[in-house]
């Protein structure tokens, strides 16, 4: 619009998530409100990160988003979601990073049935991959996660995977085995 084409997309993204959180903390001073960094340009995340309001706020990223991979010689970098490739990544990670910085919390968007990858079964039965992606997130310190979206969204033994790992210290192996 002709009001915010002036400004830096940074103070947009600050200003329209100070809005909400304020909305939605006048409602319920103890809501978390997340904070997702769908579209924002690296260039000045940082910077919108600094922005944010801290009490009851995580900023979320795709864990998976700008991974490089390579399939059947032919490489990419993941623009979206994957379970075939393991996250989390060095996008995700930064700006988890900048946020702790600047003492906000860190949620990850995964997906642990499904992708876009072979999105019409319920879900891909990878609990290997799905464990492994569980395991990084609790190394980086992550424990708030938005999962499902649109796809897969049935209960699984992926999904059981995933909680268990990312909820206690239980021996990956030993869980898959009996899950499995």
């Amino acid at each position: 619009c002709p009001r915010c084409s002036r400004r830096k997309p940074e103070d947009v993204v600050v200003e329209v998530n100070r809005t909400i959180e304020e909305g939605v903390h006048a409602g319920n001073p103890e809501a978390k409100v997340i904070v997702w960094n769908w579209a924002w340009k690296e260039e000045w995340s940082e910077a919108a990160v600094a922005g944010l309001p801290r009490d009851n706020v995580r900023v979320m990223a795709v864990s998976e988003y700008r991974m490089p991979y390579e399939r059947g010689g032919v490489k990419g970098i993941e623009d979206d979601y994957s379970i075939s490739i393991v996250g989390p990544g060095e996008s995700a990670k930064k700006i988890w990073c900048a946020a702790a910085a600047h003492g906000i919390g860190a949620a990850a968007k995964v997906q642990a049935n499904c992708t876009w990858e072979l999105c019409d079964f319920p879900y891909l039965p990878v609990m290997d991959l799905v464990a492994e992606h569980a395991l990084n997130l609790r190394k980086e310190g992550v424990r708030d996660v938005m999962m499902a979206w649109s796809l897969g969204g049935c209960p699984s033994p992926n999904l059981r995977v995933f909680s268990e790992l990312r909820d206690d210290d239980s021996d990956a192996k030993r869980m898959l085995d009996r899950i499995a």
